[in-house]
């Protein structure tokens, strides 16, 4: 995420959209409820009143740094039997379904 936000990384809804591959109406959708749990925070962009940037709380970084490790430790498992060429090909398609390619 981009800009600083209180001392964290901000960024507004539509790069965070564009990343996780949602349309700009359902990331709001999304973000709802993890700023309801204390995952997130909105604040007023400092620059422009029309936009908002969100954040992770402190809560939200230390669920993502409990998980992240196990999710890449499940990633390279899962990549282990695959070889260079294949794992190529892997990133080709999902690169194609995400729409980066074609």
């Amino acid at each position: 995420m981009g800009g600083d936000c209180k001392g964290r990384r901000a960024n507004t809804p539509f790069p965070v959209s564009q990343n996780i591959g949602v349309t700009k109406a359902n990331i709001s959708i999304l973000l709802a409820p993890l700023e309801q749990d204390g995952f997130i925070s909105r604040t007023g962009h400092p620059e422009d009143g029309r936009k908002t940037l969100i954040s992770l709380t402190t809560k939200g970084q230390k669920l993502l740094f409990r998980h992240l490790p196990d999710n890449r430790h499940v990633i390279a498992e899962a990549m282990k039997g695959l070889s260079e060429t294949e794992l190529h090909q892997l990133i080709f398609l999902l690169e194609k379904i995400k729409g980066r390619e074609g």
